[in-house]
């Protein structure tokens, strides 16, 4: 891959990964989960960016977008569980003991299981 390619595809990544976060953050109306979700996709669009750009091999590139995609669906699983806790009156798990219980202990047990699971799509299935 040519310099000028490389250059323009971080760039090209650079730019939406920034737009994204801003009008993400510019909003006040969406969940904090959403906002958390799209600002990890923008970091790891940024990062297969850069592995792509300087010659790195695709087990890389398919390794960030395993860990990437995992974070960011345990981070929009937050708003159902949130949501069935509350339903069932379960204290620990509504709006208000999600910021603990969510970022400890929900967040990287399905971190880990959607892990796993990516590890096993065709897609992103090791070589």
């Amino acid at each position: 891959m040519s310099n000028l390619k490389r250059i323009l595809l971080l760039s090209i990544s650079a730019v939406t990964a920034t737009m994204s976060f801003v009008a993400v953050s510019a909003n006040t109306h969406i969940r904090y989960e959403f906002g958390i979700a799209v600002l990890i996709l923008s970091l790891a669009s940024m990062i297969i960016a850069l592995i792509v750009a300087i010659g790195g091999t695709l087990r890389k590139v398919r390794l960030i977008a395993r860990v990437g995609g995992a974070v960011i669906v345990a981070f929009l699983g937050l708003i159902p569980i949130e949501k069935a806790a509350e339903f069932m009156n379960y204290p620990a798990l509504g709006s208000r003991g999600m910021g603990e219980v969510g970022y400890f202990v929900v967040v990287p047990i399905t971190s880990v299981i959607v892990y796993f699971v990516l590890k096993q799509a065709p897609g992103l299935r090791e070589s």
